[in-house]
């Protein structure tokens, strides 16, 4: 199903490139055929890329930290579990997110419109790479 496969994509490589939640956007236009569920499909996928993309852009921003710390001789236990603890949460809180929103996208689309939209993103990511 296609809830399923944007959420392991998502959590797996992050947004853009080949998992860019576009190819995913343009297929939804075409199959979820309610305009209003379409559309709260279309916002949620918004929703999702940008979380995305502020916890892409965390990463980035404290690995700084992380190497500080390895590289810090003195580093003690309790600095590197106050460290992890802290990331690790973060982690959980972003993958509750991810889920929250995939129910909420599955609650919005009937497996047919699902099938039909992965099917849609697989068939041009094959032409794309031919």
């Amino acid at each position: 199903m296609i809830i399923g496969t944007i959420t392991v994509m998502l959590i797996v490589f992050g947004g853009g490139g080949v998992f860019s939640l576009d190819a995913y956007r343009s297929a939804i236009e075409d199959h979820v055929a309610d305009k209003n569920r379409r559309e709260q499909v279309i916002e949620l996928t918004k929703r999702f890329d940008s979380e995305i993309k502020d916890y892409n852009k965390h990463i980035k921003d404290h690995a700084g930290t992380a190497h500080a710390l390895f590289k810090d001789y003195d580093a003690g236990r309790e600095d590197f579990d106050g460290f992890f603890k802290t990331e690790d949460w973060r982690r959980q809180k972003m993958i509750g997110r991810i889920l929250g929103t995939r129910f909420r996208v599955k609650d919005l689309v009937t497996a047919e419109e699902s099938n039909a939209v992965f099917e849609q993103v697989r068939q041009e990511e094959a032409e794309k790479n031919k």
